[in-house]
């Protein structure tokens, strides 16, 4: 064999796959949101961190890397569709259901009481959260895993983990999180995560997963905020 295609062989076995290059954009912006959260963003309100700072830190790299590196439509490029917008709405709203349930058991039962200005925070709040972390973890990070892969049980296992990497910045900044709750608060994760990644796979859709982890964070903060 030639020098030539010796290195070309080394070369080849070299390049980087497509999912590496993504890991490594999301590796970027774990880093930075944990250097965030550990320094100045402790003590920020929450807000800032999920409407304002975290779309753009979040989104912001996967835009560019979806629309400059790979050259696709930034919805092409998160699996985002509205084709079947009323089938997948019916699923999302159907896994959705015990969520709905729990909350609207608590608020009008057990005497949780949630203002009106608490409720456009809290709103705006899950938007900001949701919009941000599942076009990274499901629409870019899980995508990429599952055309690389082609195993659900593989894309779903190393999906849920990355996911639970990129709470633990916050989790671990949150003063009311501590012990059992930080316990249970990671399990609960784990779990949306996987049906989340599971759902996203199953519909090739983030419109669903969209609606669930809106429905899950609104329901969460009403209940412990």
């Amino acid at each position: 064999m030639s020098e030539s295609t010796g290195n070309q062989h080394i070369t080849k076995h070299k390049k980087t796959s497509s999912t590496q290059k993504a890991l490594n954009v999301w590796g970027i912006v774990l880093a930075t949101w944990a250097i965030y959260r550990s320094t100045i963003g402790a003590t920020a309100p929450i807000f800032f961190d999920e409407v304002l700072l975290k779309p753009l830190l979040f989104i912001g790299p996967v835009l560019w890397y979806i629309t400059i590196i790979e050259k696709k439509t930034f919805l092409q490029g998160i699996w985002l569709q509205v084709n079947d917008w009323k089938k997948d709405g019916l699923v999302a709203l159907l896994i959705s259901l015990p969520i709905v349930l729990l909350l609207a058991y608590s608020l009008f039962f057990l005497g949780f009481t949630v203002t009106g200005p608490r409720l456009v925070l809290f709103s705006l709040v899950a938007l900001g959260m949701t919009f941000s972390e599942e076009i990274l973890s499901r629409g870019f990070v899980a995508r990429h895993i599952w055309e690389e892969k082609k195993n659900i049980i593989i894309t779903v296992a190393q999906a849920s983990a990355l996911h639970l990497f990129l709470r633990i910045p916050r989790m671990m900044t949150t003063p009311e999180l501590f012990g059992q709750k930080l316990f249970a608060f990671a399990i609960a994760e784990v779990t949306l995560s996987v049906v989340l990644t599971t759902l996203f796979i199953w519909r090739r859709n983030l419109l669903p997963v969209l609606v669930v982890r809106y429905l899950y964070t609104l329901t969460l903060m009403s209940l412990l905020m």
